[in-house]
């Protein structure tokens, strides 16, 4: 993705002011707790200062998920958020919305939830309006990512959309998404896609650069993968230039201490040339994450000299 295409494309995203303000109110109302998160021990400025820098993290990471999926903004925002608010609920760390019919033919599953494909209940929701409503696993997804909620004598299915320690500005680490999607190790995968987007004539279109598929590149992509640890702060860090690089142009991905400083617009140039990884199980769900090359960083995860130079094989 060019740098004006980011530029001129994030000029055009409007966050909604509900999920702004939701937003402000977290970050502005989490210094009261008594102890002090990562946050606050990385950024030691103004709270109003932090809640509107984080606001435009939060910002550009969703543009840069929707912009590589393809994910379209509605024409009717205000009616859709009407709709919407039954179409999501918070249960203990983790944050669900409802799964949407394009999603359910990509993850192959049929469009009646069927009793036979119900299993063990997971928990009840306390989010109004689903407030008293039973969750269940949805055994064709072979995790929790996509679950199946009671609603009279049928069941709505809702997916994963992020974990609370996200929202926070910070993360859990990647063993905990692998397995909540039901990867418990490299069998579990079906193939690897590595994903880019471009706007033609106003249209996203997608492309897959590469693909792994052999087993024994999918064991060695799981390996390296699963053992990363949430890397949040030193994520920010990088981000928003708190760590030495004096005069450094060209970032080598994956080494630390390899960094650039983002002031004056450099945090975008970041974000730049971003990859779509899209893991894909054997049932068919899918989970993605973003590959920052020009940070060296999948999500918040810090990627290592060696996964980055087998990343590169694949022209990453």
């Amino acid at each position: 993705m060019k740098k004006d295409e980011f530029k001129k494309a994030f000029e055009q995203l409007k966050p909604n002011e509900k999920e702004v303000n939701n937003m402000l109110k977290k970050i502005l109302h989490k210094g009261e707790t008594t102890e002090k998160t990562t946050s606050e021990r990385a950024f030691p400025r103004g709270k109003i200062v932090l809640a509107f820098v984080l606001v435009f993290v939060i910002a550009v990471t969703i543009f840069t998920m929707d912009y590589l999926t393809g994910n379209k903004e509605p024409k009717n925002q205000e009616n859709q958020d009407i709709a919407q608010l039954d179409q999501q609920f918070q249960y203990k760390n983790r944050h669900y919305a409802i799964l949407a019919d394009e999603k359910k033919g990509e993850f192959g599953f049929s469009d009646t939830v069927q009793g036979e494909d119900i299993g063990e209940k997971i928990g009840t929701i306390s989010d109004e309006p689903l407030n008293g409503k039973e969750f269940f696993e949805y055994l064709p997804a072979n995790g929790e990512a996509v679950v199946a909620v009671q609603d009279g004598d049928g069941y709505r299915l809702y997916e994963f959309y992020s974990f609370e320690r996200y929202l926070n500005n910070h993360d859990e680490d990647v063993v905990t998404y692998l397995k909540l999607y039901g990867f418990n190790n490299a069998d579990d995968i079906e193939k690897i896609q590595f994903i880019t987007s471009s706007q033609v004539a106003g249209k996203t279109d997608k492309s897959v650069i590469a693909e792994i598929t052999l087993g024994e590149d999918i064991r060695t992509f799981y390996n390296y993968y699963s053992v990363m640890k949430d890397s949040s702060e030193e994520y920010f860090d990088q981000l928003f230039g708190k760590s030495q690089t004096v005069g450094q142009k060209d970032v080598t991905v994956g080494i630390p201490g390899s960094f650039v400083n983002p002031s004056g617009g450099q945090g975008t140039t970041l974000l730049d040339n971003a990859v779509l990884i899209r893991i894909v199980a054997k049932t068919g769900v899918y989970m993605d994450a973003p590959y920052y090359p020009n940070m060296g960083f999948i999500s918040r995860h810090k990627v290592s000299v060696e996964f980055a130079d087998f990343l590169n094989r694949f022209g990453l």
